[in-house]
């Protein structure tokens, strides 16, 4: 008999989740990758509004130093899909789980500061691993405010 247990994921990272149990159990990688629908490249994340520079900064106060990182170095490539394994190697030395204790820490942060999303498009590719991507306006606001508080 089978036994099931729950198991909670933020909800951006659910298809890397999935992709990787479907690589415990078949003990290797699936050959045919789930299939993912492309979203649309133009509305990274939550919009911009008239007072997102301003929940920014209080949200960029609140962050931990680890998903500041992330959100620097996303915005240092906006308009890029910056895949998840990318801010593994480059920001956390390549150990994942260092990942997702800056990724899962984001969310509540960002949410007592009045975003009820990230301020960039979180969704998995075309292999079911996820990607970040945002856009311009949003990323030179979170670089000015990085810099101006780095000073």
């Amino acid at each position: 008999m089978t036994t099931y247990i729950p198991v909670h994921v933020p909800e951006p990272h659910y298809p890397a989740m999935l992709e990787r149990l479907i690589e415990l159990t078949s003990g290797g990688t699936r050959e045919d990758p789930l299939p993912v629908e492309k979203a649309p490249t133009d509305v990274p994340g939550e919009p911009a509004s008239d007072d997102f520079e301003e929940r920014w900064r209080a949200a960029w106060d609140d962050l931990r130093a680890d998903g500041q990182k992330i959100f620097v170095y996303v915005a240092r490539r906006h308009g890029e899909r910056v895949p998840y394994a990318d801010v593994v190697d480059d920001l956390f030395g390549g150990v994942p789980r260092s990942a997702q204790n800056a990724t899962i820490s984001i969310t509540p942060r960002l949410k007592r500061n009045k975003f009820d999303k990230w301020p960039m498009k979180a969704e998995p590719d075309e292999n079911g691993l996820m990607t970040y991507l945002m856009d311009d306006a949003t990323a030179q606001t979170i670089l000015r405010v990085a810099d101006e508080t780095a000073a």
